[in-house]
């Protein structure tokens, strides 16, 4: 919408276009995809419980003791890529199911009629809500740092250039 020469305003429109984008957030971004990132998370913990339960064949000569310690420290690094997983799953769903909510509020509510404040609360709610979409993919690196020792320690040695 142009409301004078130069100045374009761009917004979702009541009507069949609302309602295509809100179904679709609701339906992919709010149902499908966190239930495919559940259900491949679920999975990926059952393999990697799975992977912990088969010992390796020691080669050659090797010890016991030296293939015990490497099984701890591989069932460590499978802890901490489980609470990556879970973290990266949790995050997603809560900031990616903020916009699926905003869009529903605004489909159930386009046929009202809005004073000046509310069409202000329903702009910043949009808004707010388009943010928080793209808040997942640019936290991972920090969620990582949180949750992982070891990619703290990866981390901290590559930018000590070691």
């Amino acid at each position: 919408m142009e409301l004078y020469p130069g100045y374009i305003i761009c917004y979702f429109q009541n009507g069949t276009y609302l309602t295509f984008i809100g179904y679709y957030s609701i339906v992919f971004k709010g149902i499908l995809i966190p239930l495919c990132m559940l259900i491949l998370g679920l999975w990926t913990v059952k393999n990697v419980r799975g992977v912990g339960r088969v010992a390796p064949m020691p080669a050659f000569s090797a010890s016991v003791a030296a293939v015990t310690g490497n099984m701890n420290a591989s069932q460590s690094k499978d802890r901490q890529l489980i609470r990556i997983l879970l973290m990266d799953i949790i995050v997603y769903i809560f900031f990616s199911s903020m916009i699926a909510l905003v869009l529903m509020y605004a489909q159930i509510t386009q046929y009202r009629s809005k004073d000046t404040v509310q069409l202000q609360v329903d702009a910043f709610l949009v808004n707010t809500g388009t943010f928080s979409a793209y808040i997942p993919f640019c936290i991972g690196c920090y969620t990582n740092l949180l949750v992982s020792k070891t990619f703290r320690r990866e981390v901290k040695n590559f930018f000590m250039c070691k």
